[in-house]
């Protein structure tokens, strides 16, 4: 269930890029006229809301939370069993730790500017995440 949830949540993150950016760059470069300027800096709070709502609270907060909640869990799940390597759950615990606290990044003192501990972490993590799941994927077809 948890990683289930992972996906949706970090896709309602991604869609504000397909459908909400686009429109608000044409009504940006169209904004003319006396109240272009007006128009211009009201696009530009939407696209901050926008992003800090969809991109950094739902699908990196959640998405990050949600991602890293379900790899420790498979992490678990290996170590628990005899099924699969008992090293592919202990590779999967670091990762979902490191994913975890990505979703820190923009939260507390660190809301406005984001804490570079966890903005570094994050690509390296999804990285490793995305290397650990072939693994997986692998011993899984084996």
């Amino acid at each position: 269930m948890v990683g289930a949830a992972a996906a949706p949540v970090q896709a309602i993150g991604l869609v504000r890029w397909p459908f909400a950016v686009p429109e608000l760059a044409r009504r940006y470069v169209a904004a003319e006229g006396p109240g272009g300027e007006a128009s211009r800096r009201t696009i530009e709070l939407i696209f901050a809301t926008l992003n800090r709502l969809l991109g950094v609270g739902v699908g990196e907060h959640l998405g990050y939370l949600l991602t890293g909640l379900w790899t420790l869990l498979v992490a678990a799940s290996i170590l628990s069993t005899a099924v699969l390597p008992a090293w592919l759950g202990v590779v999967g615990l670091p990762i979902g730790v490191a994913l975890l606290v990505g979703c820190l990044e923009f939260v507390g003192r660190n809301e406005k500017d984001g804490w570079s501990l966890a903005g570094t972490i994050v690509p390296i993590a999804y990285i490793a995440w995305s290397l650990w799941l072939v693994v997986l994927g692998v011993f899984l077809l084996l």
